[in-house]
């Protein structure tokens, strides 16, 4: 049986080396040639609240059980999402005038996980006793961190250990993620 003879191979000579390196250019700049934005006279649709799913289908049981929080508010970030306990914690971080590293932890409940009068009761102390004060306008607890006291990321671990026990007070310490 013979051979198939093999198929030349072409030299390519390579660019010169003035000619293959250019100026770096950031990502920004080469995402906002491909994807110009739209004319500033031109406004998105505003986006909807809730789509409405007919009652009895899988959707509409699907997001039944799920928790609904509030957006996360500018320059937070979510650390942790417990679907199960209904919280979500997030964090940002900032420096003050001094120029320390701070740290804002925050617990989010979720709207459609009520407590008993009680329960929330004991909850709101709890949460409390720890420091941390609700912002209405962000719709979350929150507490800045004391340079002098603690470090950032403590503040955070505080507000992620306070989420493990409200999780044990209400009996869900083997759920959520």
């Amino acid at each position: 049986m013979a051979r198939k003879p093999r198929a030349k191979k072409s030299k390519v000579e390579p660019e010169s080396p003035a000619v293959a390196v250019e100026e770096p250019r950031a990502i920004g700049d080469i995402l906002a040639e491909r994807y110009p934005l739209p004319d500033a006279g031109h406004q998105l649709p505003a986006p909807t609240a809730d789509v409405p799913f007919e009652p009895g289908s899988f959707v509409a049981a699907l997001e039944e059980g799920r928790p609904r929080f509030g957006q996360v508010p500018p320059g937070f970030i979510p650390v942790k999402t417990d679907n199960a306990a209904g919280i979500r914690v997030t964090k940002k971080l900032w420096r003050d005038q001094d120029g320390n590293q701070r740290s804002t932890a925050a617990l989010q409940f979720a709207e459609n996980r009520k407590l008993s009068r009680n329960s929330e009761n004991a909850l709101v102390d709890h949460v409390e006793d720890q420091g941390f004060l609700f912002r209405d306008h962000a719709r979350q607890w929150q507490r800045d961190s004391d340079p002098s006291q603690q470090t950032p990321g403590e503040n955070i671990l505080d507000a992620l250990k306070l989420l493990d026990e409200v999780k044990q007070a209400r009996g869900l310490e083997g759920h959520g993620r």
